[in-house]
């Protein structure tokens, strides 16, 4: 499985907009999962990112398939001009939160470090 999560900046007054824009991509059959979020800003050293989108799909292929829907384009016609920033993000994982860095049974302390801020490697 492939997640796909990707992180805009948008003027104030354009939120709504955007977010629209983005709606539309929940119309392409390809994602497993499909959710657009507003950024509750309550990180302790950053708060630029005003929407998120997360999305989940099967493979490569079926990302790719998402991509080049026309749909997609559609999207990036509305959202691209009004944005300030994107910055987006893939990785694999099996569905159950491991990233293929640990070993089975030791703890996945990529995710379990998450919430202190404290990635380790």
């Amino acid at each position: 499985m492939i997640r796909h999560i990707v992180f805009f900046t948008v003027p104030a007054d354009k939120v709504d907009e955007v977010r629209d824009g983005l709606s539309m991509l929940a119309g392409i059959p390809q994602a497993l999962a499909f959710e657009i979020g507003i950024n509750m800003k309550r990180d302790l050293f950053d708060n630029e990112v005003d929407l998120i989108v997360y999305a989940e799909f099967e493979n490569a292929k079926t990302l790719d398939a998402f991509n080049a829907h026309p749909l997609y384009q559609a999207s990036i016609d509305i959202v691209k001009p009004l944005r300030k920033m994107r910055i987006a993000a893939d990785y694999e994982t099996n569905g159950d939160g491991d990233v293929g860095r640990h070993k089975a049974g030791e703890p996945n302390l990529a995710l379990a470090d998450m919430n202190s801020g404290v990635i380790h490697q």
